[in-house]
């Protein structure tokens, strides 16, 4: 138990010195200046999604770029296990035709312009929805199996991700833990 503990506190450490990174310098063009809920604006990124020990942005031209620990492939790059990135990294393939980003706990999924979805990170049971046998890390997106066009919502949980089509159906794949 005490490893798992010492673990989750050196990858939030990751987190926050990368968060902290990209404030301070600039990234993204982030002014410094705190909203009226305390956050920072960051004009030139249009939305922003965090994992576990990853955070991930969706720039303003419409590119996705990420940083933070990368265990699962989480940054997307191509990067290997050991491969942490204190400032934002593109994630391949990626730089342009996104309109959407949503993070799980290791993985992240993308929506593209043209309706489809992309995944990359911890494929271990599934929440990459590649229809490749779950091998673990998957460091570069992949195809969402069935949905390269027709997407208009995506949505993360912890393992586990959904979409909604254009036509009102919901689509899940990945693995979800109820309780109660």
């Amino acid at each position: 138990m005490r490893t798992d503990t010492a673990k989750r506190r050196l990858w939030l450490g990751v987190g926050v010195a990368a968060l902290a990174a990209v404030v301070a310098t600039g990234a993204f063009g982030v002014s410094g200046t705190p909203a009226a809920s305390g956050a920072l604006v960051a004009p030139s990124a249009a939305r922003i999604t965090a994992g576990y020990a990853h955070t991930c942005a969706l720039t303003s031209g419409g590119g996705v770029k990420c940083w933070g620990g990368n265990p699962f492939g989480e940054l997307g790059n191509g990067g290997g296990v050991l491969d942490t990135a204190l400032n934002p990294v593109d994630v391949a393939g990626l730089t342009s035709g996104v309109k959407g980003i949503v993070a799980g706990t290791h993985h992240t999924c993308a929506l593209t312009s043209g309706g489809a979805v992309k995944c990359w990170g911890q494929n271990i049971v599934g929440q990459l929805g590649s229809g490749l046998t779950p091998n673990g890390r998957t460091p570069v997106p992949v195809d969402v199996v069935g949905l390269t066009s027709g997407v208009r919502a995506i949505a993360a949980g912890t393992d586990h991700t959904c979409a909604l089509t254009s036509g009102g159906a919901v689509k899940c794949w990945g693995v979800s833990f109820a309780t109660g």
